[in-house]
């Protein structure tokens, strides 16, 4: 059996749609954020205000 000892790069994208109401949520969570798509996914913020017509 042959071992594989090359870089162990992921093979998937993480494409992340992050729902945001208040910019200190993004704060506190930016870094798992930027973990889980780098390097090739990305990350979309979305604003939301809260307010309902």
């Amino acid at each position: 059996m042959e071992r594989y000892t090359g870089p162990r790069e992921k093979t998937w994208k993480a494409n992340v749609l992050v729902p945001v109401e208040n910019s200190d949520q993004v704060a506190r969570v930016y870094g798992l954020l930027r973990d889980l798509a780098y390097p090739k996914g990305f990350v979309r913020l979305l604003g939301l205000t809260g307010a309902r017509n």
